[in-house]
Formats: C-alpha cells, structure tokens, sequence
C-alpha cells in the first residue's frame, strides 16, 4: 500500500534565497547635532537595525556614516552609499536604504529629488524607521523642501551667534574636537558673553592628543600617527573611529592652540581665546614645520591615478601604473638646479614576468595629457547623452538588446546553475541574523560576510568561466544609468579620482592611447574600448544627436 508522504512544513519566517535583500544603512549628523540625544549617530543606527530587523528576508549589509551638513552632497560615506548601490545592482542583487529620518540624506531639494530617482532607477526603495517605512514620492518632495528651508534658516540663526561668541573670545557650541569635552558655562562666564557650554580638557583623552601632537612634531608621518591613534583604547579615543581623515583634520584645527579656524602660516599671531590650551605654542609650530617638509619630500605616494586598471600600455598591451617621478632640471645658463615632480602612467610589463613578450618595456605616459584626453572624452559623452531624445533613445533600444539576451539558450543554463550559489547566500543570511539578534558582534559579523564573500565570488568567477560564447546578463540597468548622466557629469568635473575611477569602471573596459607627439597623447572614442553600456550610449549620441562636441569616428560600429 502507497503511503503518502507529508513534505515538511515550512518554518515562519521562511524567505527563498532569490527573495533576499541587502540592506543599506545610512546615519548622518552635522557638527550642531552630534551631541543631541535623539539624532545621534548610535540612535538613528540602532532605530534602522530594529527596522531592518523586522523586515522578512533581510540581510544585514554595509552601514555608512557621515558627520557633515546635510547641505554638502560630496559628504564621503554619502558618495561610498550611493556608489556600493550602484555596485549591487551591477551584481544583481536586490538593496534596500534605510534610514532614521529622511532629512538625514541631506537637505539639498534638488540632490535628493536626484538621488531619489536614481535609486528608483536602480530598483531601491529608501525606508525612513520615523516616517513608518517606504515614503511615496510627493510626500518624499515635500520633506525635501521643508528640510531644506528649515536648514536654511538654521544656518542663518547658528551663523550669528557663533559671530557673537567669537567676538567676545568664546567658541561656538558645536561638535567637540577630541581631546576636550563641553560643561556648562558658569553664571560669570554667561556674563561675560560666553554660550551655554564652554570648553575643558577632557581628563581621559587630553593626553593622547598631546602625544599624537608629540609624534608629529618629532617627525613622524601623518598615516604612523593614524595607525597609532586607530590601536587606542575606546576610551582614550571617546568611541571615535579616528580614520585617517580624522587625524588629518586634527592637525589642521587651530582650537588646541585655543585659536579660531583652521591652521595656516598666520595661525598663532591671532589673538588666543578663553579656552585652555592642550599643547603649546612651540609644539604646535615644531609639527607643522614637520608637515612642511612631508609636502615637499613625501613619504610616500598619493595613489590618485583615476586610470589605473584601465590604461594599457600602446607598444606592448601591458597594464599601466600610476607614479609620482620626482627630477631635476639642469638649465644651459649657469643657474642652480630645480626639482620638479611628474606624475605618469609606467608600463607594467617587467612584473608579468616571462609570458610577456617585451619584459624591457618602459614605456611612460603622462598622467595629466593622458587623464585630461580620458576624461574630457567621457565628460562629452555624458553631456550628449543628458539629452532628452537621446535617453529615450537609448531606453527603448537597451530594452530590446536585454530582451535579445534573456531569450538567448546560454543565459538560461547560467541561470540554472547559479542556483548552487544559494547555499553561500543561505550561510550569509543565517550570520546576518545572529548579528540582528545581538548573537555576533559587528567586527565578527564582517569578518564571516567577508569570508563568504569571498567564496561567493569564487563561485562567480568560476560559473563565468563556464559561460564561454553568452552574452553577460547582469549589467547596471540603463534606467539607473540614465537617471545618474547629471550626478556623473558632476562626478567628473569635481570629484575625487576614486568617485571618478566608478564612472569609469562603468563606462570604459580598457584605454589605449595614441602617441601624436613628443608627451602629447590622445584618447579619442576610437582608442576607448567601452564596456557594453558605454557602446551603447555612444552609438545612440552619434545616431540620435551628433555633435561636434563628440570626436569623430570612421566606420563607428559596436562590436
């Protein structure tokens, strides 16, 4: 006799893999806030991660943090934000934003309505934990503008009461520099002119940073002094992350001599003010003596080359890598020789070892003629594609291509297969859990995420191994693409070359330039391999609206 057999009851809760979500977090605070119970850093963090909590099929993701004005869009962990969304959705997987407040992604109208529309784009929801979850559209404007007008006369009001303070020699109430902490003013110092809170050494942290002053005036770098500070006790930093950032920032403020504003040549000729000092006058001059000299002698190098990993040596193929050369120039007159810097792109061939054909190759471009053709190319494109027919354009023949490359019979076996990358995710999402639940802390929870990770994107790259002839599926959707052309434009005309470097990392697959000239070298459209969605906003410019402004190329085809 047959016996049925009852399948197994799902537990509550039960979420399949495909149905998982990353879940972004971000907290902001201007300096005024960072003291104010109810938006600080921890609580707007804590509320979200109750949110997310909730939430079925959520997983925990990065979490990011700023301590700026909500009127600055180049706030660092705003820009890593909105640049990891875009990597997700490179990836293809589903992210959600959350946040405590909506006023706490800025209170520039015109950048958030941007925003708003590129995480759209991109399939992000934004969850407010105060406004009750996701926010429609109109209500999300009108916090908007109501935010930005309320910052605006905020600004006007904190404005003049700092000029009155500093007047009198007191300095404004607003985020604390570490080693000092606020009290309250007592009744003569309120006579006096001062604000509700005055300044003080703080007994525990004051100490450290008269050591950090220390090392640097006795000549040690500015990352050996971060590095020390980051291996401080939590209570000798005052719960700070003292990245390098904040060390550097550190040493450009002018209140540990108990002087206003930030540190220049003229600093310790202002007139001091009614606060105690936590180094002296002579501490202060011997490390910024020291920071004179780094500048002109570096310790080591900036690293800003946008073009690495992109440019490819024009002799020999090689990759190509940014350096700073430090030469002198030797006149024919009978003058004393001048040392000058040049950063350039160097072939990398040398450490590719045998398998290269011209291991001898010392090919040098650069960095300024090749960067400049680069990203003066880039910036015309974009510029042409902010066009309105041109976006529709390329909308309606992006929709087509992605509907040819569904169909195709090889995209639907990698498909199949990447179904065995469940178990990783399964793994990433049990370890999620017992972060939300308060079972693993943050620093292990990241080292387990990092780990599997890992291993997830060794069974990517291996299952990419497997696609041979099929065309890649998981591109940055065009709707995203087309809802950032004006944030990118911005991107790189201001931005720094790691913001820039993700631009590029969308648009282009390789640059190969052309020597025209003794140092001169061009990096038309036709030198550019652009990866598949470059190629097709720039076929769509050339075909919709040609311009001048778009170098000119013979026989144009996407290949």
């Amino acid at each position: 006799m047959a016996v049925a057999v009852k399948a197994p009851r799902r537990p509550s809760g039960f979420v399949p893999m495909d149905d998982q979500t990353t879940a972004l977090i971000y907290s902001r605070v201007s300096t005024d806030e960072q003291g104010d119970e109810g938006v600080s850093l921890p609580a707007q963090v804590g509320e979200a991660r109750r949110y997310n909590a909730r939430q079925p099929g959520w997983i925990a993701g990065q979490e990011f943090q700023d301590v700026e004005s909500g009127r600055r869009d180049d706030r660092s962990d705003y820009q890593r934000l909105l640049m990891t969304a875009r990597g997700h959705a490179l990836a293809g997987r589903r992210v959600s934003l959350t946040v405590a407040s909506l006023d706490r992604l800025g209170r520039n109208i015109a950048e958030r309505v941007r925003a708003y529309e590129e995480l759209k784009a991109l399939g992000i929801a934004i969850h407010s934990a105060r406004e009750g979850g996701i926010v429609s559209e109109f209500t999300y404007n009108i916090l908007a503008a109501v935010a930005q007008e309320e910052s605006r006369k905020l600004g006007e009001r904190v404005r003049a009461s700092s000029r009155y303070f500093v007047e009198r020699g007191w300095h404004p109430v607003g985020r604390v520099a570490w080693g000092y902490q606020w009290r309250q003013a007592t009744a003569g110092e309120r006579a006096e002119g001062a604000p509700s809170k005055v300044l003080e050494p703080h007994p525990v942290e004051a100490p450290y940073v008269r050591e950090a002053w220390d090392r640097l005036a006795r000549g040690e770098s500015m990352q050996s002094v971060s590095r020390w500070a980051a291996q401080l006790p939590d209570t000798a930093r005052g719960g700070r992350n003292l990245r390098f950032a904040a060390i550097r920032l550190l040493f450009n403020s002018a209140v540990y001599v108990a002087r206003f504003g930030k540190a220049d040549a003229d600093t310790l000729e202002r007139p001091a003010g009614r606060w105690e000092p936590l180094i002296a006058d002579e501490t202060w001059q011997a490390a910024h003596d020291s920071l004179t000299m780094a500048r002109k002698m570096p310790r080591q190098a900036n690293g800003e080359f946008p073009l690495t990993g992109l440019l490819r040596c024009h002799r020999c193929g090689s990759r190509m890598g940014g350096r700073t050369n430090r030469t002198k120039w030797k006149p024919k007159r009978p003058e004393p020789a001048r040392e000058y810097s040049i950063r350039e792109y160097t072939c990398t061939a040398w450490s590719e070892g045998a398998d290269k054909a011209d291991v001898r190759c010392i090919t040098t471009i650069p960095a300024r003629a090749i960067e400049h053709a680069v990203l003066t190319t880039v910036g015309e494109l974009l510029a042409a594609v902010d066009q309105p027919k041109v976006r529709e354009y390329a909308r309606k023949a992006w929709a087509d291509r992605e509907r040819a490359v569904r169909a195709d019979e090889d995209v639907r076996r990698i498909a199949d297969l990447e179904r065995d990358l469940q178990t990783t995710r399964k793994r990433i999402s049990t370890a999620s859990v017992k972060f939300l639940d308060g079972d693993l802390d943050r620093e292990a929870y990241e080292i387990v995420r990092a780990d599997l990770a890992a291993d997830l994107e060794s069974a990517e790259q291996e299952l990419a191994r497997l696609r041979g002839r099929a065309r890649p599926v998981a591109q940055l959707p065009m709707e995203a693409v087309l809802a950032g052309v004006s944030g990118w434009s911005g991107v790189m005309r201001t931005a720094a070359p790691a913001a820039v470097r993700q631009v590029l990392g969308v648009l282009l697959d390789r640059v190969t330039p052309v020597r025209i000239g003794h140092g001169k070298y061009e990096a038309r459209i036709g030198q550019i391999d652009w990866s598949p969605i470059g190629w097709h906003l720039l076929g769509t410019a050339l075909r919709v609206a040609p311009s001048d402004n778009l170098v000119h190329v013979e026989n144009f085809a996407q290949p």
